[in-house]
């Protein structure tokens, strides 16, 4: 039996599995060698690295049925934290969790979405990304040192990518660099005491063509996807108009037969009172 093949399945420790990725992101070392030397099976050493690059903290493993919602409410929330994102205000994992357990409530009251669901609905999104990425691989590596629990922080936001949200930079500094091509403008409202505060205007830097294009296709993506998801609901709201109009038909014709049962009852027990025919249809009309 070879090297590679001598550990099965489940025969390495997480802490194990979690020092084998970070030599692959870390060192740089070939995700095939890596796999060789500790017998962690390639495909699972390779997706911890992609969730490692993406942010996704591996959650431990429950028994029992996998909860899900469904597509169209899934795509009502990508919809709505999209909405978010474009004004300014990305929405947290805490957030998200919580949104989903308010549309899942709809159809199940009895049914609840956690930290599986949500690894699962990031996996299924490649857009999606942990911001800022710097904070999430601090947390990682807190995370197989065994100093943090498997939980990533609730306010991280959640940003989707080619739609992050930019904003100028002003600090406010009490020391001043020597470059001349620096300018210093007073803040509004500065103490007039003389204590003033002061923001550095910097010439702005020219864009690469290659990253202007990168961010014009990541837009164009974004677009595309969001288009998408309003044409997913505007035909889930078609579908579900088209079900209740035939609801209301059906509860129509119901009524129509239960009316004309009511009539011809009415009509046998008026003639068994001996009433005439003609009186008889004066009565019911």
């Amino acid at each position: 039996m070879g090297r590679g093949a001598r550990l099965r399945r489940g025969l390495y420790s997480e802490a194990e599995l979690m020092q084998a990725v970070s030599r692959i992101v870390e060192d740089k070392e070939r995700g095939i060698n890596v796999s060789q030397l500790t017998g962690i099976p390639y495909r699972t050493l390779m997706q911890r690295v992609r969730e490692r690059k993406r942010g996704v903290v591996p959650e431990k493993k429950k028994r029992g049925s996998k909860p899900s919602l469904a597509v169209n409410y899934e795509q009502e929330l990508l919809a709505w934290m999209l909405e978010m994102q474009t004004a300014g205000n990305p929405v947290s994992r805490k957030e998200i969790i919580e949104r989903a357990n308010e549309l899942i409530k709809q159809l199940k009251p009895d049914a609840s979405l956690g930290e599986g669901w949500y690894r699962r609905f990031i996996h299924r999104h490649p857009s999606l990304e942990v911001h800022p990425p710097a904070a999430m691989e601090q947390h990682t590596q807190l995370l197989a040192n065994g100093q943090l629990g498997d939980v990533p922080p609730s306010s991280m936001p959640i940003i989707i990518r080619g739609y992050k949200k930019r904003t100028p930079k002003a600090s406010a500094t009490s020391s001043v660099s020597d470059d001349s091509s620096m300018q210093l403008l007073p803040l509004d409202g500065a103490n007039p005491g003389g204590n003033s505060r002061f923001i550095s205007s910097v010439p702005p830097m020219e864009v690469p063509e290659s990253l202007r294009r990168q961010e014009i296709q990541h837009r164009w993506d974004m677009e595309r996807e969001r288009l998408l998801i309003e044409k997913q609901t505007h035909e889930r709201v078609q579908r579900e108009a088209m079900l209740n109009e035939r609801i209301l038909l059906a509860k129509a014709t119901e009524a129509e037969l239960q009316l004309k049962v009511a009539k011809a009852k009415a009509k046998h027990e008026l003639e068994q009172a001996g009433l005439s025919p003609s009186e008889i249809d004066e009565l019911l009309q």
